[in-house]
């Protein structure tokens, strides 16, 4: 009987198993690498995605900004100038809200005002962004909310006066405003800054 009649050993066969399996374990775990690493850049792209997208809405609601006029109701009560209202980002904290101007009205809606008030909350670590879709809202009118960011610790708010940044804001001072630096603390240790100037435009 030849070598070749024989057919493989025990332990050629046990060898050749054993190869097969490390070759498989090997490729699996590469492949686990794989997936987690893909999973990775996957996270970190949307995160950055989340940062630009906040960052062109903070922007376009900052540089859209109006100061409402003092006014009189029919009552005869005033009704202060209004502009920024701030408060500093604590969970919980509705950090800021404003009248914005520049909202595209509909064609089938030409009597509609292209104000909007404009909120900006943190909570749970969750900043979000709500539209109501005119300047004095009441409990029925239309609004929109959107999520902007998870996984903040802490968000501080700094203004610019004549120059000088300070961290208060009174709603005098607020008229003068010229510029706000947002400041995003996340959980995860990193901190992100930001500048934004004020058209301070009147209605």
């Amino acid at each position: 009987m030849t070598a070749s009649d024989r057919g493989f050993s025990l332990i050629e066969t046990l060898v050749a198993l054993s190869v097969t399996a490390m070759l498989s374990l090997a490729g699996t775990q590469l492949m686990l690498q794989t997936m987690r690493a893909g999973d990775a850049v996957e996270a970190k792209t949307e995160a950055v995605r989340a940062l630009q997208i906040t960052h062109s809405l903070l922007k376009d609601d900052i540089s859209h900004a109006v100061i409402e006029p003092a006014r009189v109701s029919q009552e005869g009560d005033l009704f202060p100038k209004r502009t920024f209202e701030f408060a500093q980002g604590q969970s919980g904290d509705e950090l800021m809200s404003f009248i914005r101007s520049g909202w595209t009205v509909p064609f089938e809606t030409p009597d509609r005002s292209d104000l909007q008030y404009v909120t900006y909350t943190l909570a749970d670590g969750v900043l979000m962004r709500n539209v109501a879709l005119r300047p004095d809202p009441i409990r029925e009118t239309p609004s929109v909310s959107r999520i902007l960011l998870t996984g903040i610790d802490e968000l501080s708010v700094r203004y610019r006066i004549d120059e000088d940044w300070i961290e208060t804001v009174t709603p005098v001072s607020a008229l003068a405003v010229e510029a706000l630096e947002v400041t995003f603390s996340f959980t995860n240790e990193t901190e992100l800054v930001q500048t934004f100037k004020l058209a301070r435009r009147a209605l």
